[in-house]
């Protein structure tokens, strides 16, 4: 057997990186929206796990889950991270 992947394995690996890029990227702005400063590294770290525990509990591969967090999701989940700021800030007080 090859150490090398087939071309359309490539392919799909790429485009799962650009994807989690891009739901990143519209992390990142969707948050600025809201105030508040999420880094690139930082929301592709979050959506990488988002990926892996949505492909668990539904029992897919990540790849097939990425597709699940469209805009409507991506709204709801900076809506939920800046919620869970806020009262971590407000223990604080």
């Amino acid at each position: 057997m090859s150490d090398h992947q087939h071309p359309e394995t490539d392919q799909a690996n790429r485009q799962a990186v650009h994807r989690l890029r891009d739901s990143a990227a519209d992390s990142v702005k969707r948050m600025d929206e809201h105030g508040m400063i999420l880094t690139i590294g930082d929301s592709e770290n979050y959506f990488a796990e988002t990926y892996f525990t949505a492909a668990k509990n539904i029992r897919v591969n990540e790849h097939a889950a990425r597709p699940c967090l469209d805009d409507q999701a991506l709204d709801e989940i900076a809506h939920r991270l800046v919620a869970t700021f806020a009262a971590e800030e407000l223990r604080r007080i």
